[in-house]
């Protein structure tokens, strides 16, 4: 079997031919960012000051990511009270949970020395 013998012309239109298809296939791809929204729960009612913060924050992220990053806040327990919404940030349904502390405890046992510091003052 006789391999076929190409010229370097050959080779330079193929590879230019290569060069211009990759070329329109990364031209047709859209090169916009990814756009994301962070799902944050608390369990408090809507005017709470936490709440408002979250708020506030989701704002910012907004405004400083030019529209691309949104917060959604569920407040009021939309989302189940303290122990299912922790549960869910730990599986990555939830993106942020604002939440009480002794509770975590619960789950991350180390981080029961914050809460036993706060509680057992003489």
């Amino acid at each position: 079997m006789k391999l076929p013998v190409f010229s370097r012309a050959d080779l330079s239109r193929g590879v230019t031919t290569v060069a211009i298809v990759v070329a329109l296939c990364l031209a047709a791809v859209p090169t916009t960012a990814v756009t994301r929204e962070f799902r944050v729960a608390d369990t408090q009612n809507e005017d709470y000051p936490t709440v408002q913060a979250l708020r506030y924050m989701g704002r910012l992220i907004e405004e400083r990511s030019g529209g691309r990053h949104q917060v959604r806040v569920f407040h009021s327990r939309q989302l189940g009270e303290e122990k299912e919404t922790i549960e869910q940030t730990r599986v990555g349904a939830i993106d942020l949970n604002r939440t009480n502390v002794a509770l975590v405890g619960t789950f991350v046992p180390t981080s029961r020395a914050c809460g036993f510091a706060c509680n057992n003052r003489n």
